[in-house]
């Protein structure tokens, strides 16, 4: 009972790091889908050589990055919670699984950390600008 309850714990913390990683992911995909007229020049590939478009650019594909690598992050998380779940109380695959997922969580958490400091570098680079 004391290991069942042990698990249960552990998937609510997981589920409330999951859906708070998602919210997170959900509000970077705006810089995802920029339109903006820097994104647009991005893309097209117009040749601006000015540092504005530059650091621009430079912001713009760090943050699709870093939503391309949370993505990806957030599948594994998906999937090994999924595999830990259905483990079907075998220890082994559980604990296999579990580590699994820590380091997903940890890896989000890193990207997280990520894109927090290179927005703020940005954000001192505007105001200096």
């Amino acid at each position: 009972m004391k290991k069942a309850l042990h698990r249960l714990f552990w998937l609510g913390i997981l589920s409330l790091l999951w859906l708070s990683s998602l919210i997170w992911l959900v509000n970077a995909a705006d810089a995802f889908w920029d339109t903006s007229a820097a994104a647009i020049a991005w893309i097209k590939n117009s040749g601006s050589a000015s540092s504005d478009s530059l650091v621009s650019s430079l912001k713009i594909f760090i943050n699709r990055v870093l939503g391309i690598l949370s993505l990806i992050t957030m599948v594994i998380l998906l999937y090994a919670g999924f595999q830990m779940v259905t483990a079907a109380w075998d220890d082994t695959k559980y604990k296999n699984w579990f580590k699994i997922l820590k380091q997903a969580a940890f890896g989000l958490a890193f990207i997280w950390l990520s894109w927090l400091i290179v927005s703020m570098i940005f954000r001192v680079l505007a105001k200096l600008a």
